[in-house]
């Protein structure tokens, strides 16, 4: 699929003579790089879209079965969209006058990571009060359509205060009746309160000095993986490497695809591509790699640099948390990796079986985890002094980045019982003995927290390096059991 290529989402109740009209006035991009995607239970036939009457080349597609909102059409669309350059939304009313229209507004701009254009008919004129609240660029097409484009920047400074505030019982009452992986979307940009976008999809800062500590990082923590593997960066060569949460960029997994790794990342909140970030941040790594490593093969950045996105070649990119990764087959990663992740997934023992289902036996991880309380790391421990109820609400609006509060032990367990072998841990931060004096008096007066009793020299060790390996099964001629 080329680069320049564009994909048009037309959402229920879209009419279907007004589609045909949209392409026969071939307003859209040149027809061959078009891609039209139906609503599920819709497909051409049914909606009237006769070869006739569809320019060459463009490609029609019928969702699959079930409703808009389904987990089944979510996954779907959702890897659909990514790979497009360019993203349109058909809708057939205003977001401001119709509280479905901006639900699937929101979802499509969630998922796709990039850019929209929205397209509607033209008698869905939005009303005076909601072009003096939201400076959308606006221009009409021969006077028939209505075209907005929508980006991130007037998604979080000016959409949240006047779309969600107009519909806010409307929208929650449709995320209440659609399953619960439209929540995971909507949820990545809570726009009732200012300060909650997750810190994946903020602006990004591509000053020099920002680009500097950033390959800083990304090569340091690549450099602490191959050491940690056996026969250090030959080991990569010919093997698949799944990276979970790779953060605002994915210099570090990239690096091992420079050592000869096929390479996979996921994360719920997948950091789309920023023109004025990505392109010097990457530039600059390639010349970070080739200084360390002279003959290293530097395609897999030469391409993404080359596309100004991440093509396949180089990298795949999940949108999905661990605890919902679906699209890996079974058994075919060898080196599963991740930097301060485990301590913000909602279900462990959910993502661990996963983890388990893709991974190889005799499959290597490498998991760096922090245990401390991040909403203030001058006191580590003090988020398990919250009862269960309390501390579900805060991790639930922080979007999991204050930590999950599971202890070493516990997630070493959890490791264990999903079917791996923990080789070693190696803790690398400790508490001092003065907080931990101090805390420990709070925490056995705690009586609604789970921790009130909780093993002292487990709470010393808040950070620390996981090194398993999925066990080997006892008869390998039975199949694995399957999720």
């Amino acid at each position: 699929m080329g680069s320049s290529r564009s994909i048009m989402v037309v959402a229920p109740g879209f009419p279907a003579g007004l589609i045909q009209e949209l392409l026969a006035d071939r307003y859209l991009p040149v027809p061959t790089n078009l891609e039209v995607l139906l609503p599920p239970g819709n497909s051409a036939p049914r909606n009237g879209l006769s070869a006739k009457e569809i320019p060459e080349g463009t490609l029609v597609v019928s969702a699959p079965g079930g409703s808009f909102f389904s987990s089944r059409h979510l996954q779907w669309l959702r890897g659909k969209l990514r790979p497009f350059k360019k993203v349109f939304l058909l809708i057939p009313q205003s977001p401001y006058q119709d509280a479905s229209s901006a639900l699937v507004t929101l979802l499509i701009f969630l998922m796709s990571g990039k850019a929209i254009t929205i397209l509607r008919p033209n008698d869905a004129v939005a009303d005076a009060q909601a072009k003096a609240a939201i400076n959308w660029q606006r221009r009409d097409a021969a006077g028939k359509w209505r075209v907005t484009e929508l980006n991130r920047a007037v998604l979080i400074k000016e959409v949240r205060h006047f779309v969600w505030s107009k519909y806010p019982e409307p929208i929650k009452n449709l995320i209440k009746s659609v399953q619960l992986e439209l929540g995971y979307y909507l949820g990545s940009c809570n726009l009732e309160t200012d300060g909650t976008v997750p810190f994946n999809l903020q602006p990004l800062d591509a000053s020099q000095e920002a680009l500097e500590r950033d390959a800083k990082y990304a090569l340091g923590t690549a450099i602490t993986w191959i050491d940690n593997l056996p026969g250090g960066e030959k080991f990569l060569r010919g093997k698949k490497v799944l990276e979970i949460g790779p953060g605002i960029n994915f210099g570090s997994i990239l690096t091992l695809a420079c050592h000869g790794a096929e390479v996979l990342v996921t994360d719920r909140f997948l950091t789309p591509w920023d023109p004025e970030y990505h392109p010097k941040f990457y530039t600059l790594l390639k010349e970070r790699l080739a200084g360390r490593w002279p003959g290293i093969d530097l395609s897999p950045l030469e391409r993404i640099i080359a596309t100004g996105q991440y093509p396949r070649e180089s990298i795949c990119a999940y949108t999905c948390s661990l605890e919902k990764l679906s699209g890996v087959p079974a058994e075919s990663v060898d080196l599963v990796i991740s930097n301060a992740v485990f301590e913000h997934l909602y279900d462990l023992q959910s993502a661990f079986a996963h983890l388990a289902r893709i991974t190889k036996p005799g499959g290597l991880g490498l998991h760096q985890v922090d245990f401390r309380d991040h909403r203030d790391y001058s006191r580590p421990l003090d988020y398990l002094l919250l009862s269960q109820k309390e501390f579900t609400i805060e991790f639930r609006e922080r979007h999991g980045e204050c930590g999950n509060r599971f202890r070493p032990r516990e997630m070493w367990q959890l490791f264990e019982s999903a079917g791996f072998e923990v080789k070693e841990f190696r803790p690398d931060i400790f508490v001092t003995e003065k907080y931990l004096t101090e805390f420990l008096e709070r925490l056995r007066q705690a009586k609604k927290s789970r921790y009130v009793d909780y093993n002292v020299e487990d709470l010393r060790h808040v950070s620390g390096l996981f090194l398993v390996v999925k066990k080997l099964r006892e008869n390998p001629e039975l199949p694995e059991n399957r999720l």
